[in-house]
């Protein structure tokens, strides 16, 4: 076999393969959010709840806040309620109670020694006869 080659430099370079996205998979999250805030996630259809979670992961798409509003004790009959602008708005505000932290109160020391006398040294025990006597 004889191997004709006109023209080598007009070989096509192989492809090589470009990296694949890393896809954030957030399925097992989505579904606890079905499971966590529906009343009675029974009653309601799996995968429109699903698409409803995925929509208000993107509106606040960090974990934590929706693991927190769990423990809030939010229920709701279906998650599209909350895809309402002002129960977005009203989300968004939650989150940021969430993330306020206020700093501790600082004690500040004026005096190293109290101002003025100690009343309770002053005070003098008296009881019945010592009263009498000293009147």
């Amino acid at each position: 076999m004889i191997n004709l080659e006109l023209f080598p430099e007009e070989k096509k370079p192989k492809k090589t393969p470009k990296p694949k996205k890393a896809k954030e998979n957030n399925h097992g999250f989505y579904t606890f959010m079905v499971k966590a805030f529906l009343i009675d996630d029974k009653k309601t259809t799996f995968i429109f709840q699903y698409k409803q979670a995925k929509k208000l992961f993107a509106e606040i798409p960090e974990k934590k806040f929706w693991q927190w509003l769990v423990g809030e004790g939010r229920k709701i009959y279906s998650l599209k309620e909350w895809l309402k602008p002002e129960q977005i708005h009203l989300l968004k505000n939650l989150d940021k109670k969430r993330k306020l932290r206020l700093p501790s109160i600082k004690k500040h020391k004026l005096e190293k020694q109290p101002l003025g006398t100690n009343k309770n040294e002053l005070k003098v025990k008296k009881n019945l006869i010592d009263f009498t006597d000293n009147e």
